[in-house]
C-alpha cells in the first residue's frame, strides 16, 4: 500500500513537472511574436434598454508581426455581447433588460489572435448595464454626458500613422451628438466623433498623457488616456541594400536618372539626402538619384544618408561615372538649319499660319519670340502666326529654340503681300494733265494717286481715266 501512494506520487510529481514544461516552453513561445493587448481590463457603460448593435468600446492590441489579428470572446455572455472580430469593436448582441439577466455587470475575456503564428493576447472586458432609473454619474458640468471609465490605458508596440489606438466611450441621455477633442497629445494622435483615437503621424517609443472631453448640450465629461508606446520605433537599425552604389551613364543633361538606392528599417519611413555634392539630386522618398545640371565627363563620388523618424541614420557611398562623348548631342543645345530665314505670307489677318521653323536636338525643345508682338509661336511645334493685322510689308522676328542642353536663336523676315480687298475711290473731281512726245499704243503715260498717306500709289492697266493733252 506505502508503495503503491509513494508510485502515484511520484507520478503526480511527473505530471506536474511536465505541465510546468510545457507551460514554460509555451510562454517561452509567446515571448517571441505574441500580439500585445492595449490594456489588460477594458470598462463600458450602458444602458439596459439599449438595442442589439448598440456600440460600447472598442479593444485594441498590436501585432509584432505585422499580420492582421482576428478578435473573438473565450467567456459566455449570455449571448449579450460581441465582438467584431476585425477592428475589436464591443457591442450589445441581445436583450439587456432586468428579466433578462441576473446581474448589473457582466465580465468576459477578449482574445487577439496573430493570423500568422496563432499567439495571442487577452483582456478583461466588464460591462456596467444602467437601469433606465439609474443616475448619470460622471466628471462633466451638467448632468451628461460621463465616461464608461475614468481613465483609459492604450500599449500598442508600434505606431505608425493612421495606427488605431484604441476608443473611448461616453453616455449621454440628453439627446445630441456626442462631441470628443483631444488635449495635451494632438502632435501624435486625433480623435474621431465615435471616439476612436488614431495616431496621425509615426510616433516614437514612449508614455503620452492626454485629456479626453465628450461634449453634448447638457455638459461636458473629461478622462484621462494614457499611451504607452512600447518597443519598436527607436530608429536605431537602417541598412543600406548595398556598402556602395556604381552607376554609370552616357545622358549627361540636368533631369537626367542615373541610379537609385534603397535602405529598410527604422521602423517607419526611410528619407533620403545627400552629402558631399551639389551636382546631383535625389528623390527623399524613393533614393532615385538626378543631374542637378548639365554635367560634364568624369566620375562622382559623394555619399547618401538614409533616415528613420527616430534619429536612426545609415550610409553608402555612390559613385556615378560619366562619359558624355558617347553620346555628345545630348548635352549640347538645339541648332536650326540655317541662322535667318525669309518666308512670304499672303494672309495677313490675326491667327493665319506662317512657317513652321524647328530646330533639331535630342531633348524635348521649346521656341519662343523676341523683338515683335505681330506674331506667335507655339513653343511646342515652332508654328510661326499672326498675331495682329498686318499691312503689306516686311516684318523681321527672332526665334528662340531652348532645352536642357542650352539655347539657341534664329531670325526670320516674313514678306507680307496682302490682298487690296478694297481700293480706296478716286476723287472724279480732280484732273491729272501728263504730258508726253511720244504716245505710241501702250507706252506708260502716267499714274494716279489716291491722295493717301504713305506710298498710296495704285498701279492701272489700260487707258488712264481724265488724261487730256496739252497740246
Amino acid at each position: 500500500m506505502f508503495a503503491k501512494l509513494i508510485l502515484v506520487v511520484g507520478l503526480l510529481g511527473l505530471l506536474a513537472k511536465g505541465r510546468h514544461a510545457q507551460e514554460q516552453a509555451r510562454l517561452v513561445k509567446r515571448q517571441s511574436g505574441t500580439p500585445t493587448c492595449g490594456q489588460p481590463l477594458y470598462t463600458g457603460v450602458v444602458n439596459e434598454n439599449s438595442a442589439p448593435g448598440t456600440f460600447i468600446l472598442t479593444a485594441a492590441a498590436s501585432s509584432a508581426s505585422g499580420s492582421p489579428l482576428t478578435w473573438s470572446i473565450q467567456d459566455t455572455t449570455l449571448q449579450r455581447f460581441s465582438i467584431n472580430p476585425s477592428t475589436g469593436a464591443v457591442t450589445v448582441a441581445g436583450s439587456l433588460a432586468r428579466a433578462a439577466r441576473q446581474r448589473s455587470a457582466l465580465e468576459f475575456r477578449i482574445r487577439a489572435t496573430d493570423n500568422s503564428n496563432y499567439l495571442y493576447c487577452e483582456s478583461t472586458v466588464r460591462v456596467n448595464i444602467l437601469p433606465n432609473s439609474a443616475g448619470t454619474p460622471g466628471t462633466g458640468t451638467g448632468t451628461q454626458p460621463y465616461f464608461g471609465q475614468s481613465s483609459y490605458s492604450f500599449a500598442p508596440s508600434f505606431v505608425q500613422f493612421g495606427t488605431q489606438i484604441g476608443q473611448v466611450n461616453a453616455i449621454s441621455s440628453c439627446g445630441g451628438q456626442i462631441s470628443y477633442t483631444l488635449n495635451g497629445c494632438s502632435s501624435f494622435f486625433s480623435i474621431s466623433q465615435n471616439g476612436q483615437i488614431t495616431s496621425t503621424t509615426t510616433v516614437p517609443a514612449g508614455t503620452y498623457t492626454c485629456t479626453v472631453f465628450a461634449t453634448t448640450p447638457c455638459g461636458t465629461a473629461s478622462s484621462t488616456v494614457t499611451i504607452n508606446v512600447a518597443g519598436g520605433n527607436t530608429g536605431s537599425s537602417v541598412t543600406f541594400q548595398q556598402s556602395a552604389y556604381t552607376f554609370s551613364s552616357s545622358f549627361c543633361a540636368a533631369g537626367q536618372p542615373i541610379g537609385q538606392v534603397s535602405a529598410s528599417g527604422g521602423n517607419g519611413q526611410v528619407t533620403y539626402s545627400l552629402t558631399g555634392t551639389s551636382q546631383f539630386t535625389i528623390n527623399q522618398l524613393t533614393g532615385q538619384i538626378t543631374a542637378n545640371g548639365n554635367l560634364n565627363s568624369g566620375t562622382y563620388t559623394f555619399q547618401v544618408v538614409a533616415s528613420s523618424p527616430f534619429g536612426g541614420q545609415a550610409y553608402t557611398t555612390v559613385t556615378i561615372s560619366l562619359n558624355c562623348f558617347s553620346s555628345p548631342i545630348n548635352n549640347q543645345a538645339p541648332t536650326f538649319s540655317q541662322t535667318a530665314y525669309t518666308v512670304q505670307a499672303s494672309s495677313c489677318t490675326p491667327g493665319s499660319q506662317i512657317a513652321r521653323v524647328q530646330a533639331t536636338s535630342a531633348l524635348p525643345v521649346t521656341y519662343s519670340l523676341a523683338g515683335s508682338s505681330i506674331f506667335t509661336i507655339d513653343p511646342v511645334s515652332g508654328l510661326l502666326s499672326v498675331n495682329q493685322g498686318v499691312g503689306s510689308g516686311s516684318y523681321t522676328t527672332q526665334i528662340s529654340a531652348s532645352s536642357a542642353g542650352g539655347q539657341t536663336s534664329a531670325t526670320v523676315t516674313v514678306v507680307f503681300i496682302c490682298p487690296n480687298i478694297n481700293p480706296p475711290p478716286i476723287n472724279p473731281i480732280n484732273s491729272y494733265y501728263v504730258t508726253s512726245g511720244f504716245c505710241p499704243a501702250g507706252s506708260q503715260i502716267g499714274s494716279i494717286c489716291s491722295g493717301l498717306g504713305g506710298n498710296g500709289a495704285i498701279p492701272y492697266t489700260g487707258v488712264l481715266p481724265l488724261i487730256r493733252s496739252a497740246g
